[in-house]
């Protein structure tokens, strides 16, 4: 399969059932010092090993024994991780019809024979460079995309604690309502407003790195923290939020603004969003040797066994209702592993789906190296 992990130099594979021709182009590329040259005779050699190692390029001749080159071609792009990669046609045969076929197969260019040494560097040279960029591309939009869901998914639990308590207000007439949510609003508005920054920040860095400030914390701190900030949610749902600290003064080394919205919001507002009204959230911090462990545990809905084992094995994001209707993103968990593993963290899930009977309800657990 093709790698697209940086390589020193090229993996170029050259498969020509012409022995000369074959032995010629191999001498032309490894004397010219930056490609690493594979060659066969056969498109069933070549797809074998194209099975198991990386190729960056493939030389493929048009007429081979067996299946020729034609689908030789179809077959290679078929392979998991290499529907891009770039395959030119070696061929005496110049007619037009044949040059229009290899291309529909997805080939990137065709080459006549017999072969122009320099012609042949620069063609090969151009589709490396094409793939790189492509390569790169893919990974900048992979990034991005990384930001915008955490934007849209993290945000929006600051901006329901402040809808949230507009709401009440809206429906309050005492002034000392007023007094009480006062703080909570502006605590919601400007971490909220710090978070936009930091966003900000990450888009106009280089190559829109995550930049973190990884400095010592009071683990209750920060569950404190986000339990104020969700504390209307909860409210809303008439869900108690049940804190059990085990672990005084336990301190661990993250960047608090991530590690309060993209992973503790994270996994409080999933509980609440999957429990039922009148039911508890339960929150416990305790020590392990010289582990923190966080364990959210609700009594809600559930998960059903495949959609726990693909949360397991996957980051694939998926969504299901809440018990009010509530809709998501289904990026949660996944941005939740992802943080939690920056931070030198482990996670575990487990989860009983209500249709399977009593005890129901979802248990995560965290554990992140203690200072």
């Amino acid at each position: 399969m093709s790698d697209k992990s940086p390589l020193i130099k090229p993996i170029v594979a050259i498969c020509d059932d012409d022995d000369a021709m074959r032995r010629l182009v191999e001498r032309l590329l490894v004397r010219a010092g930056k490609y690493t040259v594979v060659s066969f005779h056969s498109g069933a050699d070549l797809l074998q090993y194209i099975h198991a190692n990386p190729v960056n390029l493939v030389l493929l001749d048009v007429r081979l024994p067996g299946e020729d080159g034609f689908k030789i071609c179809e077959k290679v792009l078929e392979i998991s991780g290499c529907e891009q990669l770039p395959i030119l046609f070696l061929s005496g045969d110049s007619d037009v019809d044949t040059i229009v076929v290899g291309f529909s197969k997805g080939a990137v260019d065709y080459i006549t024979k017999p072969v122009k040494p320099q012609e042949l560097k620069a063609r090969i040279d151009t589709h490396l460079k094409v793939q790189r960029l492509q390569m790169e591309l893919q990974e900048s939009k992979a990034k991005y995309q990384v930001l915008v869901h955490v934007l849209c998914h993290d945000l929006a639990n600051y901006v329901g604690a402040i809808y949230n308590m507009a709401q009440f207000l809206k429906r309050s007439n005492g002034t000392a309502d007023v007094k009480n949510f006062f703080p909570r609003i502006y605590n919601a508005s400007s971490r909220a407003f710090k978070f936009l920054k930091t966003v900000h920040e990450i888009v106009a860095g280089e190559e829109g790195r995550l930049s973190m400030e990884v400095k010592e914390h009071e683990a209750l701190g920060l569950i404190e923290e986000s339990a104020s900030i969700l504390q209307s949610k909860f409210e809303s749902k008439k869900i108690t939020l049940s804190i059990d600290n085990q672990a005084t003064n336990a301190k661990v080394k993250v960047d608090r603004n991530w590690f309060v919205v993209s992973i503790l919001n994270n996994l409080l507002s999933n509980a609440c969003k999957y429990s039922y009204p009148d039911s508890v959230v339960q929150l416990s911090l305790s020590q392990a040797e010289h582990d923190l462990i966080i364990t959210v545990r609700d009594f809600g809905v559930g998960m059903l066994p495949k959609q726990l084992s693909n949360l397991n094995v996957s980051t694939v994001a998926q969504s299901v209702p809440g018990t009010d209707g509530e809709k998501g993103s289904g990026m949660g968990i996944p941005l939740v592993k992802r943080w939690v593993s920056s931070f030198g963290g482990h996670i575990s899930i487990d989860s009983k789906h209500e249709s399977a009977g009593e005890d129901h309800g979802t248990e995560i657990t965290l554990s992140f190296p203690m200072v």
